[in-house]
Parts: C-alpha cells; structure tokens; sequence
C-alpha cells in the first residue's frame, strides 16, 4: 500500500517552468544543467529517461513515488514498464517525438480500477534534454496522479479522451510562461497542422535529410539580388 500523499496541483506546471528557465535562451537544457535541489517538490514524481532504443527510454533516476507505482526499484528500467501492453506502442510513437522532433509532450493517463486499487487519473509530462555530446537523447519526465493509490503495483493507460499537448521546442518561447497554465491546454499546442497529425499516428519523425550540395557544373548562372534602398 502506497502512503497517501497528496501532489501540488501545480507540480507539473512548476516543472516544465523551471526546464524553460534552465533553457533560456538555448535550443534545449543540458542534463547536467538540471539542479534537484531547484525542483526538490517534484522529486518524488520525477525521473531522467535516457534514449537506447527507438522508442524506449530507460530510467536512470527516478523519484520515491515512481518507485512505488512500480512496487520496486525503476532506475534501469525502461518507462513502458509503468503502462499497460495497449498504450505501449503509442507510448513509444510519443517518446521519439520528444527525442527525434525534439519535442515537450504532456499527455492524459489513467490507471484503471480493480480490488484494492481505485482509478487515478493524471499526466505525463516529458521535457527533452541534451546529453554530453549536445545529443537529444536525455528527457526530464514527471507523473502526477489523482486519487488513492491503494494496492501496488499499477499501471497506466494513455487516455484516449483529454488533451494531448505536443511543442516542437524549435516553435516556443525561450522564456518562462508568464503565468501558470490552466487546467486547459493552449490552442496553440494544435495549431501546426504537421504537429496535429503525428498525434494522431504517433509516427516516428526522424530529422529530415541533409540537402545535397550541386556540383559546379550544376549550380545556377542566375541569382535574385533584391535591394532594400
């Protein structure tokens, strides 16, 4: 039996605050840039996924109560091990949106009832960071979940009601928000019609090929000059 205690109700929007402060002004936040003591409220609910697969990301840290969720220890294990064998395909669609796009995802989840286990309902929110190569194959993760824990251990599903929120980080301000976000998600999160779609097929978006250079013989006589005087 889990020990009931009851998260801030602002716990993931603290979170991905302080990742957009560590930011800056910076394309992504390094994961040594993430300072525990600075999000010491999340903590419980927090882990650090790291990228070995496509698709699955193993949990190198996490919080006490990620642990309990599980009824055992979660550093090395990978994060589908906290969802149930029908969200785990859509679970890894979304998790290399947040390495290959990069991208913030914040997603429903639900954990369903049973004997000595009530339904909790809640998020996962995932913030991608970089390696110490400058590679995305870091991410900031957190779950906050609503209800009585009850017996462990439990599982989640990816509700398919509720908003899904994912941000390219090319697309958003590297500045903090100006005010904590409401219990409803920004339109903004849907309006890139290209964004809107890999929700809907969780597809696998690897980073668009390098163009190729043309040679001498090929490159063009003509060039547009525009003049601004």
């Amino acid at each position: 039996m889990i020990n009931v205690t009851r998260a801030s109700p602002t716990l993931l929007n603290d979170l991905e605050r302080y990742w957009r402060e560590v930011r800056g002004a910076r394309h992504l936040p390094a994961r040594t840039d993430v300072d525990p003591a600075c999000i010491d409220a999340a903590l419980p609910y927090s882990f650090i996924l790291e990228r070995i697969a496509p698709g699955i990301g193993r949990m190198r840290v996490a919080g006490q109560r990620i642990n309990e969720f599980l009824g055992m220890e979660a550093r090395g294990l990978p994060l589908c091990s906290l969802f149930d064998s029908d969200s785990k395909d859509q679970l890894q669609g979304y998790l290399e949106q947040v390495f290959m796009l990069p991208a913030l995802v914040d997603l429903p989840i639900a954990s369903s009832w049973g004997f000595g286990r009530p339904r909790l309902d809640g998020r996962l929110l995932l913030l991608p960071l970089l390696d110490g190569a400058g590679r995305v194959t870091r991410a900031l993760g957190a779950i906050r979940a609503e209800g009585i824990p009850g017996r462990v251990p439990r599982t989640f599903e990816l509700c398919q009601t509720g908003a899904v929120r994912i941000e390219n980080v090319a697309d958003m301000p590297a500045v903090p928000p100006a005010r904590s976000l409401s219990g409803e998600l920004p339109a903004s999160a849907f309006a890139n019609p290209r964004l809107r779609r890999l929700v809907d097929q969780s597809a696998l978006t690897p980073p668009p090929p390098a163009p190729v250079p043309l040679h001498p013989a090929e490159r063009p006589y003509l060039r547009l000059v525009v003049s601004n005087e």
